[in-house]
């Protein structure tokens, strides 16, 4: 670690604040990020990071300041983004501990803290008697030219449900 730039770092706090280092962190990350995966990164902490903790010095935040900012999140029913945002301020405590401006990743503290992300099944059509009903609904689609393409084509590529073997009869799978 070069002496004169913590000496520089610690007369500017303004320099080690998370929102630069975010900043500084995504300038590097963009051309190896999809530009959707970099505007998401960019979005999420300048929403809900910045505007609160983000801007004191990042060695002066307490998990507590971070939660507190993600259960802002959680209120609003957004589990999914609370994770991510989590996630995305653990790696710019990583690269603000790699460039020596942090001595540890503040957000390793608040894995199992959030409410866990419910997952949702969709419903199938597993009946054989029903899927004539299904491909009816498909022809009477009216929206999208290339949607009503890929339903057409859904039905052509079924699988089998989960559990289920197929097994060869006569060179034909029964």
């Amino acid at each position: 670690m070069d002496p004169s730039s913590k000496r520089r770092a610690e007369r500017s706090p303004r320099g080690n604040t998370i929102e630069i280092i975010a900043r500084e962190w995504l300038s590097l990350q963009k051309k190896r990020l999809k530009a959707s995966t970099l505007t998401r990164e960019t979005n999420q902490p300048e929403a809900f990071i910045f505007p609160g903790p983000g801007s004191r010095p990042v060695t002066q935040i307490t998990p507590l300041e971070i939660l507190a900012a993600l259960r802002r999140i959680e209120a609003r029913g957004t589990h999914d983004t609370a994770h991510r945002t989590r996630s995305s301020c653990s790696r710019v405590y990583r690269f603000a501990v790699a460039t020596g401006r942090a001595e540890r990743d503040a957000t390793a503290d608040l894995k199992g803290a959030l409410a866990p992300v419910v997952k949702r099944s969709f419903a199938a059509t597993t009946e054989p008697g029903r899927i004539g009903e299904l491909l009816r609904a498909i022809d009477r689609y009216v929206g999208q030219a290339t949607t009503h393409a890929a339903l057409k084509l859904a039905p052509l590529s079924f699988c089998a449900p989960w559990g289920t073997q197929s097994r060869r009869v006569g060179g034909v799978y029964a």
